[in-house]
């Protein structure tokens, strides 16, 4: 009897055994699922976290490269208005300087360089355009009778009223009358 007895609790302490493996296998899957979906939640917020940084890391670097274009964009603005300043002082200097040439038609500069005329010279085409405006002409009329485009008519106007100072054809008329051009 005594081996029955013995034989029945072996089998209770196996089956005990097995029903406390089966719980501790449940109990160890348990944790496995909890701790690798925390994992995946950690790795979820560690790539949001990278991404946040990214972002934020490339706007930096992008506001650095415009930072550096506007400054470079700037420095050559600067220097551009100084060459052209610097131009215009050495234009004017040398249309100071100017003298009209012995043909009467090209004026040169204190270096032998063309400079546009202001001495109140008159080409032969500009004397006519100016005779014509004295007579009530406009632009295309002068253009039909001396058979040019408008446009080379606009041109030598232009150029007429350059050449005696003034910014409208009336003001190169009076100034074409006080100087006994017409």
């Amino acid at each position: 009897m005594v081996s029955m007895v013995s034989r029945r609790q072996q089998l209770d302490l196996l089956s005990s055994v097995a029903e406390h493996r089966l719980v501790m296998d449940d109990i160890r899957d348990h944790a496995r699922r909890r701790l690798t979906s925390t994992l995946a939640l950690s790795d979820a917020r560690e790539r949001a976290f990278a991404a946040v940084l990214s972002t934020r890391w490339r706007a930096q670097q992008a506001r650095q490269r415009n930072r550096h274009l506007r400054e470079s964009a700037q420095a050559t603005v600067t220097a551009s208005t100084e060459l052209r300043l610097r131009l215009r002082e050495e234009r004017r200097r040398r249309a100071g300087n100017a003298f009209v040439a012995a043909d009467g038609l090209s004026v040169l500069g204190g270096d032998s360089q063309l400079v546009k005329r202001t001495d109140g010279v008159l080409s032969r085409r500009q004397r006519e355009i100016l005779e014509l405006i004295d007579a009530g002409y406009g632009t295309r009329d002068i253009a039909r009778r001396l058979e040019l485009s408008p446009a080379t008519v606009r041109n030598h106007v232009g150029a007429l009223m350059q050449a005696l100072g003034v910014h409208s054809r009336i003001e190169a008329l009076a100034v074409a009358r006080e100087r006994n051009l017409l």
